[in-house]
């Protein structure tokens, strides 16, 4: 225990936090018999916290210098020291069955209800992904003095995933209306570059609208320069925000519209970093300022349209507020002459100067390295070999090069004004969302499968790339590559498998199939570990985050790990592990080759039916012969014949999914009658065709 106790909290217990506590009283007060329900009830609360950027108290240990320090001051136990630039490390909880968990409490009564300890507190979703992301750790235990609630690992991703957001549809309406009264997620205002409000038209209405609070927190921002943009809040205003952005004075020169569209694009950007979907203009520029309506309009609805097609996921509502119906009636009429045009620009293709420029570019404005042996472009050089080799277009090319530049601080703006809308659209693709690394990636894969090809094509030569590098350091470093990353390698793994998975559509095409498998053995290469047992005939992959599977000798596909791994198991690498793989399936193959040869099995044979099959010329025929009293009086005759007929595709399926599930060591005739020699025969041999995916043909006498 430590010999000081700080607690260094922010906040009082929020209305959410407060309903958690609720929700697991209600949950002890059923005693042994819990049911789903409440449990149910407990994980939705704690969900509607994680969304509302609920903080939550967490036990921590002191670095030592904390102590000594505040021994060496006047901070008495309990007080508020300058905080520690290293950090906290969080206090684990050993519980009775050996696992170690995260505590957290939900106030400082429920900390001072059990073991001393010092504490912080930390918004309750950045804590979840702590305890996801950490090996050592098996969950996170609520209150665990009083009445405790287990959160496990499971739980907290599927938090995680049901916190996604929901998809919100890109929209765009026109209206005569004063903007005031919009109830969007904010309003653009058409501001005077002191922010001071004043004078007429947008600028005032706005400062008479939102009332004395608004000036009072513009004052504080010391202004805006043309082109650029600020937020402030809405106050008495319908909408809860305000964007101002500073409009040019029109010249008629070239810089007029570029300070024009810096102004839609800055506000647009401002919505986006805080979350708001829906977003009100006025003509920015075209009162006092003096730029032509028309001009004016088709910068705005291009930029905007320019935005949207760039920021495709995120889901804006625009509205343009017009001033009356006059302007109304323009704007739609830009909309409408100008949308197809905008939305329809052809694929770069050929020798257009493009790729060269992005190479100048990308020279021009990367980050010198930090390591003097590795090339500052090393990376993105790859990435563009990568899809060089995959046939790529040359906005496809051009975005591989610049794929590292917003990371390094160039604003995706400056991308778009050198290279327009498809190049930044494809570059800002790659970009992380999500407040915390954990929500970023799950949105990245759990999107991924649905993205166009072209995005999934710089994905896939982004990451191999990434992995490449990775795989090259790995043999230099061995282990302690894993040190240099502030993950776990069994997050990088569950990240790198989820990637994989939803860029399996790219195996079936030609032109990427080869950078695919590349990428899939790259993966295999850093975190999966492969184990053979020869006599068994067994091999096993395990991957670092936690997936297993296993392939058995007579098997065609890999499936779950049904055995652990024995005492005859061995390590291997993977090319090893391909090879037997391969060598085994060239064994299944010429086996089911055997099977598919002429022959006559006989499955089944009663006084009332008699069953058989019989293989000619690879093609398949399921005989049943239905005879006796009960026949006459089902059929009005003594004996009936039915056939149920494959063809020669469909008999090789069938050949292959009963080795599949029956293995290579036992002889066809016992298969067939293990599969399908009852009384049953034809319902058993029909219900097996339908669930491999086999066509059968049937045939009446």
């Amino acid at each position: 225990m430590d010999e000081h106790i700080f607690h260094i909290n922010s906040r009082d217990k929020t209305r959410t936090l407060q309903n958690i506590e609720e929700a697991i009283r209600a949950l002890f007060a059923f005693g042994d018999e819990i049911p789903d329900s409440a449990v149910i009830d407990v994980l939705e609360t704690i969900r509607i916290a994680m969304k509302c950027g609920d903080r939550i108290i967490v036990p921590i240990e002191l670095p030592q210098p904390l102590p000594d320090a505040a021994a060496a001051s006047d901070i008495q136990p309990g007080g508020e020291p300058e905080m520690p630039e290293e950090g906290f490390r969080i206090r684990l909880l050993g519980l009775k069955n050996g696992l170690q968990v995260f505590a957290a409490f939900t106030d400082q009564e429920e900390v001072q209800a059990g073991e001393e300890t010092s504490t912080i507190t930390e918004e309750l979703e950045s804590y979840l992904e702590k305890a996801l992301i950490n090996p050592e750790v098996a969950g996170v235990l609520l209150n665990p003095w009083t009445q405790p609630f287990y959160l496990s690992k499971n739980q907290i991703e599927t938090l995680f995933r049901v916190n996604l957001p929901e998809k919100v549809e890109n929209l765009f309406t026109f209206q005569t209306m004063d903007i005031t009264q919009s109830e969007t997620a904010c309003i653009v205002n058409s501001a005077h570059p002191t922010l001071l409000g004043g004078g007429h038209g947008v600028d005032s209405a706005i400062h008479r609208a939102a009332g004395p609070g608004l000036l009072e927190e513009c004052r504080k921002l010391g202004g805006c320069p043309v082109g650029e943009a600020r937020i402030t809040g809405g106050y008495d205003l319908k909408a809860p925000y305000i964007i101002h952005a500073v409009g040019p004075r029109y010249t008629g020169s070239e810089q007029d519209a570029r300070l024009l569209w810096s102004c839609y694009w800055n506000a647009l950007e401002l919505a986006r970093q805080h979350g708001l979907h829906s977003i009100a203009f006025p003509a920015i520029s075209t009162g006092v300022y003096g730029y032509p309506l028309e001009e004016a309009a088709e910068i705005a609805m291009k930029t905007v349209s320019d935005w949207v097609r760039i920021h495709p996921r995120f889901g804006m509502a625009v509205l343009f507020a017009c001033y009356d119906e006059k302007t109304t009636g323009l704007y739609r009429r830009v909309w409408s002459r100008h949308q197809e045009d905008w939305n329809q620009r052809p694929i770069p293709r050929g020798n257009d100067g493009l790729l060269e420029k992005a190479l100048r570019f990308a020279l021009d404005h990367a980050e010198t390295s930090r390591d003097a042996d590795r090339p500052a472009l090393l990376h993105a050089l790859q990435t563009l070999q990568l899809l060089a080799s995959m046939n790529a277009d040359n906005g496809l090319l051009a975005a591989g090069v610049l794929c590292d530049l917003p990371r390094q601080g160039v604003p995706l703006l400056d991308l778009y004004e050198q290279f327009g809308p498809d190049v930044a659209a494809l570059v800002h693709a790659l970009e992380q969302r999500g407040r915390s690394w954990y929500t970023g990636r799950l949105m990245e894969v759990t999107d991924l499968p649905n993205r166009p090809i072209r995005e999934k094509m710089l994905v896939l030569a982004e990451k191999t790339a990434a992995l490449k590098q990775m795989a090259a350091d790995y043999s230099q470093l061995g282990d302690e590559l894993w040190k240099g990353f502030e993950l776990p390698k069994e997050m990088l793994s569950w990240y790198y498998s989820k990637l994989n998975d939803g860029l399996e559509e790219l195996a079936d095409h030609p032109e990427t199939a080869g950078v695919y498998w590349e990428m899939t053995a790259l993966f295999k290469d850093l975190f999966v570990t492969f184990y053979l047992d020869e006599e068994e005939g067994l091999i096993w992959q395990i991957s670092m985050n936690g997936e297993r599977r296993m392939l058995r000798r007579g098997r065609l596909r890999w499936g779950p790990m049904e055995q652990e791994l024995t005492e005859n198991a061995r390590p291997l690498h993977r090319k090893a592990a391909e090879r037997i793989e391969d060598n085994w399936s060239d064994e299944f193959w010429a086996v089911v080759e055997r099977d598919c040869a002429d022959g006559f099995y006989d499955l089944f044979s009663s006084e009332s039916r008699s069953l058989l099959i019989e293989i000619h010329e690879g093609e398949l025929i399921f005989h049943a012969e239905d005879r006796g009293d009960a026949c006459k009086a089902m059929n009005g005759e003594r004996a009936y014949d039915f056939h149920y007929a494959l063809d020669a595709d469909n008999t090789r399926r069938l050949m292959m999914e009963l080795r599949i599930r029956y293995g290579l060591k036992e002889e066809l005739p016992v298969i067939l009658r293990a599969a399908f020699g009852s009384e049953d025969g034809p319902v058993s041999f029909r219900a097996f065709c339908d669930e491999a995916g086999v066509r059968v043909q049937t045939i009446s006498f």
